[in-house]
C-alpha cells in the first residue's frame, strides 16, 4: 500500500546516544521491536518489519528516514516464535523463528516476505505501488526465515525431505547459488544441495563435495550445542561458520576435511552471525552489542574485540539509602535503567550495508529495541616505527637539548647580573651555558665540559660549583649541564 503525504512518517538519528563514537550511527524506528530488515540495491531504502505482519519501507532523506510504502497482505507476524514446522525447506525461501522473514533481491528489485500465516509472497514495484504475487510454499506451520538465491532464479517450491524435525532458524546460499546452509532447533547444522537439473547446469565439484544432486545432505554437524540461530558461508564458501544458543560460535572448514572449530564464551547467545572478509566474522545477539572473531585455520578461532564503545555517564553521590534500595531492586548499586550499548536490547540480525562479502566497509543491526544502528568496520593498520629526528647536529641528542639550556641560562643570568650587580653574591652560582675551554664570570678558563662559578673556581664535570662564601649546595645535572642550588 502507498502511503499519502498525511501519512508519511520519518525517523531521526539519535544524537544523545551515538554522538559518543563517530563509526555508528543510530535511527530509531519507535517503540516496537524490530525482528528484521534488509536493503535495496543502493542502500537508499531500507524494508523493516516491527515485529507484526506489516513491512514497512522508508526512503533516506537527508539525516531522516521518511516511511514511503506499508506492505499489508499478510494476515500473520512477519516473524513468529515457538512453531514447528514439518517441512523445513524450500528451494528458494525457507522457515525461521526469529530473524530474516524480509529480502529484498538487489537486481530485480523484488522483495520476498514470508510470516506466520503459512504464506510468502513477492512484491514487485509497478507505477509507484508494490504488487504482491502469493507464492505456493505448500507448508502447515508458520514461514520463519527467507532468502534469495544469489543468482534470483529459482521460483520453484520444492520441498527438500530430509529427517530435518524441527524448526529451521538460519538459511544462507553458497555463491555457487547451489548449497544452501540451514541451522535448526534440534541442534543441527547443515548443508543441502539444491540443484534441478532442469533449470541449471551440471555444478562443478566444491570443497563440500563432488555429487550434488537434489536434496543430499554435504554436512550435518549433530551437536551444535543449542539451537542454531544464524548460519553464514565465508566468501569463498569454503567456510561454514553458525552461533548457537550454548553462547558459541564454530567454523566448519570443507578444505581441512570439514574439520569443526568451535569457541564458546561466557556471554549471552549470539543470534546473528556474518562474514566481513576472508578471515573476520561479526556476530551480535543478547548481549545487545556486536563482536568481533578471527579464524585463521583449524583451532583457530579467537575473540578479537567487543566493536561498541560503552557510553560514558556521570555517576552521581547516592545516599546510603538509595545504594541499599538499588542492590534490593537491581541488584546492582547503579541508578541508571539504560544498557552502556548503542543497542538497548538483543540484536536480531546483521545484514551488509557497504562493500562485498570478502571486504565489509559497513554493516547495519536491528533489535528489539526498535532502533537499527550502521556500523563502519575499520581494520587496524600497523603503527608507524617511531624513529629520532634526523636533522639534528652531529653527536648526542641529548648534549644538542643540553647546549640549548645552557645558552638559555646563560643569557638569563647575564642580563640579571647587569642590571642588579649588587645582589651577585649569595645567589645561586651559575657554571652552565659556558662553552669548552670559555671563561666563567670573574674566573678562570674551564676544562672541556666544565663551567666555571662565579667565585673564580671550576666545576667539575657533573659535580658542584663553589659559590662566593665557600659553601657547596647540592648539583643538580640536565643532560651535560651540572649546576649546584644553594639557599637563599
Amino acid at each position: 500500500m502507498n502511503l499519502t503525504t498525511e501519512q508519511n512518517s520519518a525517523v531521526t538519528v539519535l544524537h544523545s546516544r551515538a554522538s559518543f563514537c563517530s563509526d555508528m550511527s543510530l535511527y530509531s524506528f519507535g517503540l516496537e521491536p524490530l525482528s528484521c530488515h534488509s536493503w535495496n540495491k543502493d542502500r537508499t531504502q531500507i524494508a523493516v518489519s516491527p515485529n507484526n505482519n506489516v513491512v514497512d519501507i522508508y526512503e533516506k532523506k537527508g539525516n531522516e528516514w521518511a516511511k514511503i510504502h506499508e506492505l499489508t497482505e499478510h494476515s500473520g507476524r512477519i516473524t513468529e516464535r515457538k512453531h514447528c514446522i514439518i517441512y523445513a525447506l524450500t528451494l528458494e525461501w525457507s522457515f525461521r523463528i526469529m530473524s530474516t522473514g524480509i529480502d529484498w533481491a538487489p537486481e530485480s528489485n523484488r522483495i520476498v516476505t514470508c510470516a506466520s500465516d503459512r504464506n510468502a509472497y513477492v512484491w514487485t514495484l509497478k507505477d509507484g505501488v508494490w504488487k504482491p504475487t502469493l507464492v505456493l510454499v505448500r507448508i502447515n506451520r508458520a514461514a520463519t526465515c527467507v532468502r534469495w538465491s544469489p543468482l534470483e532464479n529459482k521460483w520453484l517450491s520444492k520441498h527438500i525431505k530430509k529427517s530435518i524435525r524441527s524448526t529451521v532458524l538460519s538459511l544462507d546460499w553458497h555463491p555457487n547459488n547451489i548449497l544452501l546452509a540451514a541451522g535448526s532447533a534440534d541442534f543441527h547444522c547443515r548443508v543441502l544441495s539444491t540443484y534441478i537439473k532442469d533449470i541449471e547446469d551440471k555444478p562443478g565439484p566444491t570443497a563440500w563435495g563432488a555429487k550434488m544432486p537434489f536434496g543430499e545432505v554435504l554436512l550435518e554437524h549433530k551437536d551444535c550445542g543449542g539451537w542454531v540461530h544464524g548460519v553464514t558461508f565465508s566468501p569463498s564458501g569454503d567456510q561454514l561458520a553458525w552461533t548457537a544458543h550454548n553462547s558459541s560460535i564454530a567454523v566448519a572448514d570443507a578444505t581441512q576435511g570439514k574439520e569443526i572449530t568451535m569457541l564458546t564464551n561466557n556471554r549471552l547467545p549470539l543470534l546473528d552471525v556474518l562474514y566481513v572478509s576472508p578471515t573476520e566474522l561479526v556476530a551480535a545477539g543478547h548481549d545487545c552489542c556486536p563482536y568481533q572473531f578471527s579464524y585463521k585455520g583449524p583451532g583457530a578461532l579467537e575473540l578479537v574485540k567487543k566493536l561498541d564503545i560503552p557510553k560514558q555517564s556521570s555517576k552521581g553521590s547516592l545516599t546510603a539509602m538509595q545504594h541499599f534500595q538499588n542492590l534490593d531492586k537491581r541488584a546492582t548499586d547503579d541508578d541508571t535503567n539504560e544498557v552502556g550499548t548503542l543497542h538497548q536490547n538483543s540484536i536480531t540480525q546483521l545484514c551488509v550495508v557497504s562493500g562485498e562479502k570478502a571486504k565489509v566497509e559497513k554493516y547495519s543491526s536491528v533489535g528489539l529495541d526498535g532502533a537499527m544502528v550502521i556500523w563502519d568496520f575499520k581494520r587496524r593498520k600497523a603503527a608507524p616505527l617511531l624513529r629520532p629526528p634526523t636533522d639534528l647536529p652531529t653527536g648526542r641528542h641529548f648534549s644538542h637539548i643540553g647546549a640549548v639550556f645552557r645558552r638559555h641560562r646563560a643569557k638569563r643570568c647575564s642580563r640579571s647580573q647587569a642590571s642588579n650587580p649588587g645582589r651577585r653574591e649569595g645567589r645561586r652560582s651559575l657554571g652552565i651555558g659556558m662553552e669548552s675551554g670559555e671563561a666563567g664570570p670573574g674566573g678562570e678558563a674551564a676544562g672541556p665540559g666544565e663551567a666555571a662559578g662565579p667565585g673564580g673556581e671550576a666545576a667539575g664535570p657533573g659535580g658542584e660549583a663553589a659559590g662566593p662564601g665557600g659553601a657547596d649546595g647540592p648539583g643538580l645535572q640536565f643532560g651535560c649541564a651540572s649546576f649546584n642550588q644553594d639557599s637563599t
